[in-house]
């Protein structure tokens, strides 16, 4: 009788977890479905940009065909600006299908596996499928999870199911996948190191096993080696600084040292000098989706504080900004720690009664409903920076495409480039406005002297409009350059041999 009761009651279990298992891969395939067609649908309406889908299509791209990271637009080895071997993974895609939207639907289907972690280790710790069906959907509800997959194509995003696995293991007490997917996730970019290095501090505490401090010195150790070896070998021997992106911290420090002693020495005047509302509408964000339930389970948040601190402090917005890649990383820990914190509210609740008995419902509608508010402020956000309208020049850029030869050189603007990137040699016309001074850091060219020149003469934000106009008078006075095309600000040059 006990035996027939317990096989039973195994597959009773087991029934709940398929059923789970089919509602966590039904969310999955709407994400994927979705946000593959949102995306493609930007690229073709040329909303997507050279900085990064055209970046690191190009660099996959070349590494497909042998060349070892190899950026033309970046005017160097990417390696010695950003350390992603990660990026190797994705070249065997551009064996299947050579096009740069096999990036947007490998980045959809790449995050979707977010929630169904988040889902599995909901179910692992609390056995309820509403509730871990509403952290699967949370964290592919979140705000900057929602924007970032719109916004071209970044290896970052790849922490975001990655650490929600390596946390779902560690609750596993799975210790060798948790090393080994950790492992992974250092290739991922240099600054994840230091995530690594804190989440095996933050495991080591919360199990009280010593083993997990290994991961933290294979972190701190991986990170040193990149920043004073890996990446200043690929660099270019023009640049003499210990930091490419120092400027962003110029007001702390003219170099790696002086910034990190003006932050040791005071390290809430940063915090205060980069303070903006904005700013704490983004920290809103990134929490209420799980209704603040990390909060209640703060140990994994000590893994993320670095990050919010060192995205908070720059000059330079858009790394404390939801529609960017920079605050990917933190996700996980949030989503994950708010699972943890879920099950101490239900301990702190077990006797209440009606509210301890109704709490997955409570939660999990609570869950559903800010999701669906942050769908609402995406489909406001998208409609402001006009992702999917069809701009005036669309049939006339298209127009002047099929005029420039696949293997020849060219120079264009932005949201052009990534409709060009499958070639050894594309550039900006014009200094990218943001990352003017990389050009003069590192002793890179101005100007391209590409032998096609495809041109927006207005509305291009990305370059200065003077400098563009001043650039398409000296390519057709001073260096030989033809108009072949000129329609609806639409200019294609060409270099007269």
């Amino acid at each position: 009788m006990i035996e027939k009761y317990s096989e039973n009651l195994f597959k009773s279990d087991d029934t709940k977890e398929r059923n789970l298992g089919l509602i966590l891969f039904a969310e999955m395939l709407l994400f994927i479905l979705v946000f593959s067609y949102l995306s493609i649908l930007r690229h073709n309406r040329l909303n997507s940009a050279i900085y990064d889908l055209g970046l690191f299509d190009q660099i996959i791209w070349n590494i497909a065909h042998g060349r070892f990271f190899e950026s033309s637009i970046k005017g160097f080895n990417y390696l010695g600006d950003h350390f992603s071997p990660i990026l190797v993974i994705f070249a065997p895609l551009y064996w299947i299908w050579e096009d740069v939207r096999i990036l947007l639907i490998a980045q959809t289907v790449i995050v979707s596996l977010a929630g169904y972690y988040a889902g599995l280790l909901s179910y692992h710790l609390t056995r309820d499928i509403k509730v871990s069906a509403a952290f699967g959907l949370a964290i592919l509800g979140n705000s900057n999870v929602l924007l970032v997959v719109l916004f071209d194509f970044h290896p970052e995003v790849i922490t975001i199911p990655l650490f929600a696995y390596i946390v779902y293991q560690f609750a596993l007490k799975k210790h060798i996948k948790v090393f080994l997917a950790s492992l992974i996730a250092l290739i991922i970019k240099e600054d994840v190191a230091i995530t690594v290095t804190l989440t095996g501090i933050a495991f080591a505490i919360i199990s009280r096993e010593k083993k997990y401090l290994i991961l933290s010195l294979a972190g701190f150790v991986y990170f040193i080696v990149v920043m004073k070896v890996l990446i200043p070998l690929f660099r270019p021997k023009t640049f003499t600084g210990d930091y490419l992106y120092i400027e962003r911290y110029s007001y702390l420090g003219k170099n790696m040292k002086e910034v990190i002693l003006s932050i040791i020495t005071n390290p809430f005047y940063p915090i205060v000098k980069m303070y903006k509302w904005t700013k704490l509408k983004v920290l809103l964000r990134l929490f209420y989706p799980t209704i603040f339930l990390s909060f209640l389970s703060p140990a994994f948040l000590i893994v993320i504080l670095p990050v919010l601190y060192i995205n908070w402090i720059p000059n330079y917005p858009p790394q404390f900004a939801l529609k960017y890649q920079y605050l990917n990383i933190v996700i996980p820990f949030i989503i994950t720690s708010s699972i943890y914190g879920y099950q101490k509210l239900k301990s702190i609740l077990k006797d209440s009664g009606f509210l301890s008995r109704h709490l997955s419902l409570f939660a999990s509608s609570l869950m559903l409903l800010f999701v669906i508010g942050n769908s609402i402020i995406l489909y406001h956000t998208v409609v402001r920076f006009k992702y999917f309208e069809k701009n005036y020049y669309e049939s006339s850029f298209y127009k002047a495409k099929s005029l420039i030869p696949e293997n020849a050189s060219l120079a264009t603007a932005n949201t052009f480039g990534p409709h060009f990137t499958h070639r050894e040699k594309i550039e900006f016309p014009v200094p990218f406005n943001l990352h003017m001074y990389h050009y003069q850091k590192l002793g890179l060219k101005m100007f391209s002297d590409a032998e096609y020149q495809l041109l927006l003469t207005r509305g291009d934000t990305t370059s200065d409009p003077e400098i563009l106009k001043n650039r398409i008078k000296d390519l057709i006075e001073k260096y030989n350059y033809s108009v072949i095309f000129d329609q609806d600000d639409i200019l294609l040059l060409r270099k007269n041999q």
